[in-house]
């Protein structure tokens, strides 16, 4: 039903039945917490569930721990801060307990991040054979759900920098899995593209050039009746690719600054 709020407004109710939710957490007491695990580095990329496991990433800091300024204002960007093991993590879905780590990348980023970011923001994906995690310039990496390594990419130097300050806010997009195929949008400084490649071994299948600055949004998969494409949201446009070649299908200018989702 609706209940009215205002002139012209209504409010959509929804009810889920037969489904108790938890409503509060009690970190410390313990209350409604099946399981903490303490996780090393800094992240803001999401963990990601396939059956009895859950799958994250995440950047190590050799010298000293990596720290976090949300204060900061958008101009900012750190300097050097040295090497770093960019790792993805395994834990087990019912206790949190820490099945196996693989480091993608040790060594000196390419890029330097901004005070509020990490090295570690794309969100990995799976499809239960095969685990992707993207860093954007140090690669991307696919494991098995065991945690073997089955084939790395480098798709080149990723700078998501700003267009307006000489700052360097770090890359964002998260690959998609879909039937198989891995599909990655890298709008950058320079020469950004969206591209396709197989989950068995990388083969690259398309890469189709953008007319993009940096962005931080993910591809979305649509599929229907008689149209299969893959969706970029952009700063200057948003474009529809065919999955099969990567031809652009359509695009739609006169987006937003900036754009995230």
């Amino acid at each position: 039903g609706s209940t009215p709020r205002s002139a012209g407004r209504t409010a959509a109710r929804v009810e889920a039945e037969g489904h108790a939710t938890v409503a509060e957490w009690d970190l410390a007491a313990g209350k409604n917490v099946l399981w903490r695990t303490a996780l090393p580095g800094l992240a803001h990329s999401s963990p990601v569930v396939w059956g009895g496991r859950l799958f994250l990433t995440t950047a190590v800091r050799k010298a000293g721990a990596a720290e976090l300024d949300v204060r900061a204002s958008v101009g900012e960007s750190l300097g050097d801060e040295g090497e770093h093991l960019f790792q993805v993590l395994c834990l087990d879905r019912a206790d949190g307990k820490v099945l196996w780590t693989r480091t993608a990348f040790d060594g000196t980023p390419r890029f330097t991040r901004h005070p509020k970011a990490s090295f570690a923001i794309p969100t990995p994906a799976t499809d239960g054979e095969h685990v992707l995690a993207f860093f954007g310039t140090e690669g991307l990496f696919c494991y098995d759900p065991g945690g073997k390594l089955l084939w790395q990419k480098y798709l080149g130097e990723l700078d998501a920098g700003s267009i307006k300050a000489p700052a360097s806010w770090g890359f964002a997009a998260s690959p998609v899995l879909h039937e198989g195929v891995v599909y990655v949008q890298c709008d950058v400084l320079k020469q950004s593209f969206v591209t396709a490649l197989k989950a068995s071994d990388g083969t690259e299948l398309w890469r189709t050039p953008r007319d993009e600055v940096p962005t931080f949004s993910v591809p979305t998969v649509d599929v229907r009746a008689g149209r299969s494409q893959l969706v970029c949201n952009g700063f200057k446009h948003i474009g529809g690719y065919d999955l099969a070649t990567g031809k652009e299908l359509w695009k739609l200018e006169g987006g937003g600054d900036v754009p995230v989702p």
